[in-house]
């Protein structure tokens, strides 16, 4: 047996593949559907079925019973058998087999389907060192296919998980500092339009300042001495107007959150009464009222920053009147002090010394 054993396992092992096998009486009671056996004896078998239809191997008549195995390590040995038309396969002892299922399609033929697994414990001794009863089973398409969908949806969870933590990293970040720039779901408007504003408008800016991730734009306007606040849509559209009354004449308008509450308030220079005015944002574009403190004649611009670093934002105003620049500190109170005001003529003329000069008196407030 060692010496036919030896023969059989130096012809190499057929993929795994299903054999038939006839039997000429009733056996399914001996196979039961989810139970484990084990075919102790050699088993010849064919992948030909009409080999069956001799009444030796099956027949077509009578009580028979035709198994169909699922074999893993089955030796075909048609080159080596008297019978080669057969494609005989042959099994070797000890082969373990689960009962898959069982069934009688016609009166008298039962099929049984069987299924090989590969033993935990050793069956059958290999007869000779470096040989190997069960060949090495490489997964089936379908398992690799599970795999490379399963690796696939960590890899695209993983991404999107990166690209959802950053933009919101971005979003939170940015309100944790000066800059008050938001990031909103239509940055662009595209649908052109005209809106009522007020008479004379002459300064506007664009920015979210209700919090609803929208455009919203703020525009001055001189001559009815207020603010229109246009509120935007998700579509870019402007569709409703608040106005806020100011001092006379105001000119420009900037936005930035002041206090540091991350809400966006409003600065405006005024020029009427030459002064520039901070209304606080309450919520929702909810302004407080305005106070107002004096600069120079004529204000018509304003720059906002920290320019003594006391991480507060400070004012600088520019009066084209008596051109001068004024410098308003933000103090510890959250007012803002006394302008400091500088001749911008003599800036100019003096060059680099005259900012030397303002950034000594800045230092020192």
């Amino acid at each position: 047996m060692k010496l036919f054993l030896t023969t059989l396992t130096k012809i190499p092992c057929l993929p795994p593949s299903t054999v038939w096998r006839g039997i000429t009486k009733n056996i399914s009671e001996e196979f039961q559907p989810s139970t484990v056996m084990t075919l102790w004896p050699f088993s010849s078998c064919t992948v030909t079925l009409p080999v069956l239809e001799n009444n030796i191997n099956l027949g077509t008549t009578g009580n028979r019973t035709l198994l169909s195995i699922e074999v893993i390590n089955g030796r075909n040995i048609r080159d080596h058998s008297h019978f080669q038309t057969e494609d005989e396969t042959l099994l070797p002892p000890g082969t373990r087999m689960i009962i898959q299922s069982q069934f009688s399609p016609a009166s008298g033929l039962h099929v049984i389907h069987l299924k090989q697994i590969i033993p935990k414990e050793v069956l059958l001794e290999s007869p000779f060192e470096a040989v190997q009863l069960f060949p090495k089973i490489k997964d089936s398409w379908h398992r690799k296919k599970r795999f490379a969908i399963s690796f696939g949806t960590l890899v695209t969870l993983l991404i999107g998980s990166i690209v959802i933590g950053s933009a919101l990293g971005s979003k939170f970040g940015n309100k944790d500092t000066n800059s008050t720039e938001r990031r909103c779901s239509t940055p662009y408007i595209r649908v052109s339009g005209t809106y009522r504003t007020g008479n004379t408008p002459v300064s506007a800016v664009l920015d979210d300042f209700n919090d609803a991730s929208n455009i919203d734009n703020v525009v001055t306007t001189q001559q009815d001495n207020e603010i229109a606040l246009l509120f935007g849509n998700s579509e870019g559209i402007f569709h409703g107007r608040y106005s806020i009354p100011t001092h006379p004449r105001p000119a420009a308008v900037k936005l930035r959150d002041l206090n540091q509450d991350k809400k966006l308030d409003l600065i405006v220079v005024n020029q009427g009464n030459n002064t520039i005015s901070v209304m606080l944002d309450d919520g929702n574009g909810i302004f407080q009222p305005h106070i107002s403190y004096p600069v120079g004649n004529q204000p018509c611009a304003v720059v906002i920053d920290d320019f003594n670093n006391d991480k507060k934002l400070d004012l600088i105003v520019t009066s084209i009147k008596d051109n001068t620049i004024n410098i308003l500190l933000r103090n510890a109170y959250g007012r803002f002090s006394a302008q400091q005001s500088y001749s911008a003529g003599n800036i100019v003329s003096n060059g680099s010394s005259g900012l030397e000069n303002i950034n000594t008196s800045i230092g020192t407030t």
